[in-house]
């Protein structure tokens, strides 16, 4: 998103293909975050007694909430401070790094495996 802001800004490129670059980051974003969140909710609930459930996911959305807004302002400072094409790019290489460590993280790796293997076992029971 922040080389397609560079190009936006810098007149290399017009709006139609600025908003369509964009909506197609935004869809495979949304993709790796909707998959990042039910291995998130997998593993909340299945390492999370049944009666605890209510109290931890609620706890989860209250820290999601707060931080949404902690990072918002944050954001808006770093900006009065730099320019916006240099945040973004420093934004999308810590996304990067991110990701790249929560993918290769050998915790969510096993609850992959264990989540694939219950999916095995329920499609070999309806056999």
């Amino acid at each position: 998103m922040a080389i397609i802001s560079y190009l936006i800004i810098n007149s290399y490129i017009n709006y139609w293909v600025f908003y369509s670059l964009f909506l197609g980051l935004v869809a495979v974003f949304s993709i790796g975050y909707m998959t990042a969140s039910i291995i998130m909710i997998t593993g909340i609930t299945k390492a999370v007694k049944p009666e605890f459930r209510g109290g931890t996911f609620s706890t989860v959305r209250a820290i999601n909430q707060s931080a949404a807004v902690l990072f918002l302002i944050i954001g808006r400072l770093i900006i009065d401070f730099l320019d916006v094409t240099t945040f973004l790019i420093a934004a999308s290489v810590l996304l990067i790094i991110f990701v790249i460590l929560f993918w290769n993280s050998k915790h969510i790796k096993g609850m992959l495996k264990a989540v694939q293997n219950k999916v095995n076992e329920t499609m070999l029971d309806n056999t």
